[in-house]
């Protein structure tokens, strides 16, 4: 692009430099007039606006769709603009009456404009369980294609996760690997995610099946709504490994909740939706790989979750390959994070700012997804050559090579988050 704004993203409600630059050798003619035209991309939200018990700012409003003329200093066109509301806005140049390019920007409330969108996939295994590559390569992998963070999520094993840990935090790249494992409880069919716990749950029931049992037998007593006796215990096991997650410092996942194998539903589903009526997890696998093959049996899996949704849209909701081989299957987590860290990921997770996604298909709140598209079409390109530049690295140790240098792509992705 010959011509493009110094930034992208701007606050709501203040007043802010909107600036142009020119692309090197292209200069601004100090002769010519040069105007811009801002257009709010969902139009104005009085209504909106008012529900949220907000006023628009009227004056804001009257420099919009209108040619605002634009101030040639220091080699930039410049302009100061409040914007009155959330949301992206098409931007177009003017030099005279000549359009000379037209991009996009957006405007975040505090909450967002702070954020950091960080790219994820929770639900992953590897050889130590039932899949085909090392813990530490699928890390490396995931982060060469663009992932900010990764659980390694074996069956039955958090040793998977432990073990990518061990190789590759003491790197120190800005790469987070958090720990995990899929949570496969005695005589229950429900499949659960341990997300960033700092214990196994696996080893709890297995070590102390006194003590699970008596957690069980707990939660069946609380139980007096009419489920069946299978079905009830099914409930009761998952609730107390909700617990025990929880204690542990991580997140609960319920996961692939109507996952069809080979011919019916592989969990059943009045436990899911007791569950999920009584909010008792911290997330939900919306997508996963058992829908990402169109035409086949996976793909009604998926579209029976989105419908099961409907109505419990207050979910933290996840995006997860499931992965069972160096192969991405399209899905993915958007967590806008207020830190990139550990914490920062499972905090937003708590608080419900995510997005799960599939190629270009997003779903979860409005308003975020909104925003989510507009970073992975306009911003997330360059982020995800910085997720190259350091992930070809990381795959090179992973695979076994051990003078690899990381001393200028340990901080790849931060700083392109800083210079945002």
């Amino acid at each position: 692009m010959s011509f493009q704004l110094a930034k992208r993203r701007y606050p709501v409600r203040e007043k802010a430099a909107v600036a142009w630059q020119a692309a090197y050798p292209l200069t601004f003619d100090a002769a010519a007039e040069y105007s811009m035209i801002l257009r709010p991309f969902s139009g104005f939200m009085d209504y909106q606006l008012f529900k949220q018990g907000k006023a628009m700012d009227r004056e804001s409003k009257r420099f919009f769709d209108v040619p605002l003329p634009l101030t040639l200093e220091d080699d930039r066109l410049t302009t100061t603009v409040s914007f009155p509301q959330e949301d992206k806005y098409i931007a177009e140049l003017f030099a005279g009456e000549t359009l000379l390019t037209r991009t996009t920007l957006y405007a975040l409330e505090e909450d967002l404009y702070h954020a950091l969108p960080l790219k994820g996939d929770c639900h992953l295994h590897t050889c130590v369980s039932d899949g085909t590559e090392s813990p530490e390569m699928v890390a490396a992998h995931w982060r060469r294609i663009g992932f900010d963070f990764v659980a390694i999520t074996d069956h039955r094993e958090y040793r998977g996760s432990v073990q990518a840990k061990a190789k590759l935090d003491p790197l120190g790249t800005d790469f987070l690997i958090l720990n995990g494992e899929e949570v496969h409880s005695p005589g229950n069919p429900v499949h659960i995610v341990s997300l960033g716990a700092g214990e196994s749950i696996t080893d709890w029931y297995r070590e102390d099946s006194r003590d699970y049992d008596a957690a069980v037998a707990q939660k069946l007593q609380s139980i007096t709504q009419p489920l069946d006796e299978k079905q009830r215990y099914y409930a009761a096991a998952s609730m107390a490994v909700f617990d025990r997650i929880r204690q542990a410092g991580g997140l609960s996942v319920l996961c692939h909740t109507h996952w069809v194998w080979p011919e019916v539903m592989q969990q059943t589903e009045d436990a899911a939706f007791y569950l999920m009526d009584r909010r008792c997890f911290d997330a939900y696998e919306l997508l996963s790989v058992q829908g990402g093959h169109p035409g086949t049996r996976d793909e009604a899996s998926t579209q029976m979750q989105l419908s099961a949704y409907h109505g419990y849209e207050n979910y933290p909701v996840l995006g997860n390959s499931d992965s069972h081989m160096r192969e991405h299957q399209g899905n993915f987590t958007l967590v806008f994070a207020r830190e990139y860290t550990e914490e920062g990921v499972k905090n937003a997770i708590r608080r419900g700012m995510t997005v799960a996604g599939n190629a270009h298909k997003l779903y979860g709140n409005l308003r975020l997804v909104k925003y989510a598209y507009f970073w992975l079409d306009e911003l997330a390109p360059l982020h995800d050559r910085a997720c190259v530049v350091q992930g070809i690295p990381l795959e090179q140790y992973a695979a076994g090579k051990a003078d690899v240098d990381f001393s200028d792509v340990k901080t790849a992705v931060s700083d392109y988050f800083r210079s945002v």
